[in-house]
């Protein structure tokens, strides 16, 4: 797996804005599952971030609060953070409403 990017040419190259945003994930790479969280998302993907080491790439299940599995490839990973590219483009509609949802939660 390469290591994480740099942030300079990933912006360049991102298609969505990515939100900060900090949920609580369960989060499947390949075979194995992990505990860990969401540290920011946009429509096209997520930064996630595993209470253990990432160990193997592959396809990816995101499981956050209110919003259906987000499903993606991961793209790279260093430690225990990863980033995931969604195969569906996220509805912002979907995406701002559970955003606002998670604001309205942490206050």
């Amino acid at each position: 797996m390469r290591t994480a990017p740099d942030p300079r040419r990933e912006l360049r190259e991102r298609q969505f804005a990515r939100l900060s945003v900090q949920a609580r994930a369960r989060i499947r790479i390949g075979k194995r599952a992990y505990a860990g969280y969401i540290e920011n998302i946009s429509e096209g993907g997520a930064r996630i971030v595993t209470l253990t080491p990432i160990r193997e790439s592959g396809p990816v299940t995101v499981t956050v609060p209110d919003l259906e599995p987000l499903r993606g490839e991961l793209r790279w990973s260093d430690g225990c953070i990863g980033g995931v590219q969604f195969r569906l483009k996220l509805d912002s509609l979907v995406l701002h409403r559970w955003l606002s949802l998670r604001i309205r939660k942490a206050a």
